[in-house]
């Protein structure tokens, strides 16, 4: 009985998968006023388990996190440069939060960030403004 106690355990427990290099890297960018750890803790260890090589996973800083668009577009544009040259990627998937979101959109229409951002996903971006 408890070989098989123990070997439901076992196998009810989800095994993270072994990392797929295939996979693009991430630069997880915050919102308005929060830290990145604040944002993507749980959600780093989701895409871990997912797969994605957790030396593939970068969380953006800026110098202020209530500055405005064009100082945080070219923040990314530095953190996108450095990724491509650590993994040897062409282009990289971003994840915004909130102003984020705002921030990449800056990035990629007015700093050409188009040519080097595979995918965009936006978490509560405000793109159709906010009031």
């Amino acid at each position: 009985m408890r070989g098989f106690l123990v070997a439901l355990i076992l196998f009810s427990v989800p095994l993270a998968r072994a990392a797929d290099y295939s996979k693009d890297p991430v630069l997880m960018v915050h919102g308005y006023f929060l830290p990145d750890f604040a944002t993507w803790a749980s959600i780093e260890g989701k895409l871990i388990d997912d797969g994605w090589p957790a030396e593939f996973l970068f969380g953006q800083t800026f110098d202020s996190v209530v500055g405005c668009n064009p100082n945080h577009g070219e923040a990314i544009a530095a953190s996108v440069q450095m990724i491509r040259e650590v993994t040897g990627r062409d282009k990289v998937d971003l994840l915004a939060h909130s102003m984020g979101g705002l921030d990449c959109r800056y990035y990629i229409k007015y700093l050409c960030g188009y040519k080097y951002v595979k995918d965009v996903v936006m978490l509560a971006g405000a793109n159709q403004g906010s009031v």
